[in-house]
């Protein structure tokens, strides 16, 4: 445990360094501009490369109005998405909605199995990215993960620092073949940075790797950043828990992990930078046993964003990928409650995706069904619908909510109770035989009625109340384009719909 100064603002932490910032309204692409004839066409709020191949991890960067986007690629065809990362690639966005291909901007050597991912931070007039190697047999004692280092001036154009920087376990506190990848940094109060990793602490601790840097490239490891109350002390879990990100606000560091039992991202707190960490009182489940992964923070401006990637589940199951199915969902805003509570909101800047008004015909009563829209929307589009819905004003009252109605008797159901609290999962048509796949409750307070935003995409749904972000959730299949309503006709009113363009 540390005892700290207290640490330099975000805000200050970046202009010390020298990274530009941006306002509320984000500009225009105005650096760069030469870029334009070297990327792909632009691709709206749910973004798939089309050249690099598939989208795994993702991290960003926000820098002088430009945002860049880099992941993981691994090669189109192969289903499954073990051991195929092929190096880094990166696309470019001047407004954080429609994004354009620019291709790797790191390769995996030959020797090296995969490509873990990573993430950007500034350290002086140059930009450092970290990423992870394997070399050696995969589950072997004889196979090693380690960290690398890129250095760029530009943000597009990366050089790979030498061997000399690479980072490697420190075996007085952690497993020398377990996991070792993913640096995220934060401001260090004194200066330089600290550092949060996936790790394999020693004597099956359970915890993260925690560390510090002088210069953003030469690190050092520190004893792990124990975490306490959320999994059990097995060796799985203390092989698998991932970071997503850490941030510093207030006087506490929050850093999101993905424990290996399930899909959740998780919201842990401590006063301190080397922990030990415990669940958030309330919002801990930030993302529930879903389809989403590996939320990030970005800083644009004076706004807190996440990013992170979505997929479509396949007929067949839950728990498979097709990584041919995989997205950048649309960038959110990180909020935070006068109660240090962490919240993800609908960012605004995302209203800049809606194109065509659609026209919305009144909600249609039928026999032996849901009430509907009588409107088809196109499965192939982006959608997105919103309205005013009622809510129950007691835990007594039945849910109100909406239906996806599929190609068959059953669709999919987001069921929405007292304060906000969401259940979803498959339904019959009539609204009977619902079959709950998950929850998410946000800890809010609801008025009678809140403002909602369903997204649609293919398979891919996010649903929001009052802004806020119940759930990102894959249905079993992309359904027939007609959506309908639980409850009656009479809670629902002011709906508008648009096509993404």
């Amino acid at each position: 445990m540390f005892s700290l100064k207290p640490p330099l603002s975000r805000r200050s932490f970046l202009s010390l360094t020298g990274v530009a910032i941006g306002s509320s309204i984000l500009p225009a692409c105005s650096k760069n501009t030469n870029l334009q004839s070297e990327l792909s066409s632009p691709s709206p709020l749910f973004y798939k490369p089309e050249t690099t191949g598939n989208l795994w991890d993702t991290w960003m960067y926000y820098h002088e109005g430009i945002f860049y986007l880099y992941y993981n690629p691994s090669p189109r065809g192969p289903k499954g998405l073990t051991n195929t990362w092929s190096g880094v690639a990166l696309a470019i966005s001047s407004d954080g909605i429609h994004w354009q291909e620019y291709g790797e901007v790191i390769e995996k050597p030959p020797e090296v199995v995969f490509t873990g991912a990573g993430a950007v931070w500034p350290a002086g007039d140059r930009f450092i990215m970290n990423f992870s190697e394997w070399r050696g047999p995969i589950g072997e004692d004889s196979g090693r993960q380690t960290i690398f280092f890129a250095e760029s001036r530009d943000l597009i154009h990366w050089q790979p620092l030498g061997s000399e920087y690479e980072f490697r376990q420190d075996e007085r506190w952690y497993e020398p073949n377990g996991r070792w990848d993913n640096i995220w940094s934060i401001p260090r109060p004194e200066g330089g940075y600290y550092g949060y990793w996936a790790a394999a602490p020693k004597n099956k601790q359970v915890g993260i790797g925690f560390g510090e840097s002088d210069d953003g490239i030469s690190w050092r490891a520190l004893p792990p950043a124990l975490i306490e109350g959320t999994v059990p002390s097995d060796k799985a879990v203390v092989q698998g828990t991932e970071v997503s990100g850490a941030y510093y606000r207030q006087g506490k560091y929050y850093v999101l992990l993905r424990p290996s039992t399930n899909l959740d991202i998780v919201t842990m707190v401590s006063d301190s930078a080397g922990g030990p960490f415990q669940p958030a009182p309330q919002n801990h489940r930030l993302m529930t046993d879903t389809t989403s992964y590996f939320l990030r923070f970005l800083d644009v401006g004076d706004d807190v964003l996440v990013n992170h990637h979505s997929w479509e589940v396949p007929l067949g199951g839950r728990l498979e990928i097709d990584p041919e199915r995989v997205y950048l969902a649309p960038l959110k805003r990180a909020q935070w409650d006068d109660k240090g509570t962490l919240r993800l909101m609908w960012w605004e800047q995302n209203n800049l995706a809606k194109g065509k008004s659609l026209p919305i015909s009144p909600i249609k009563s039928i026999p032996g069904s849901l009430p509907l829209l009588d409107s088809l929307f196109d499965p192939q589009e982006t959608l997105i619908l919103e309205g005013m819905m009622s809510l129950p004003d007691s835990k007594d009252k039945a849910p109100t909510g909406l239906y996806i109605q599929g190609t068959g008797k059953k669709g999919t159901g987001f069921l929405v109770y007292q304060n906000g609290r969401v259940e979803y999962g498959d339904m019959s048509s009539d609204g009977s035989a619902f079959e709950k796949i998950g929850h998410a409750d946000r800890g809010l307070q609801f008025e009678e009625k809140a403002h909602f935003r369903l997204i649609l995409k293919g398979s891919l749904t996010e649903f929001y109340l009052n802004d806020y972000l119940m759930q990102c959730y894959s249905t079993s299949e992309p359904g027939t384009g007609r959506i309908g309503f639980i409850g009656s006709e009479s809670d629902f009113d002011e709906l508008k719909a648009w096509y993404c363009a």
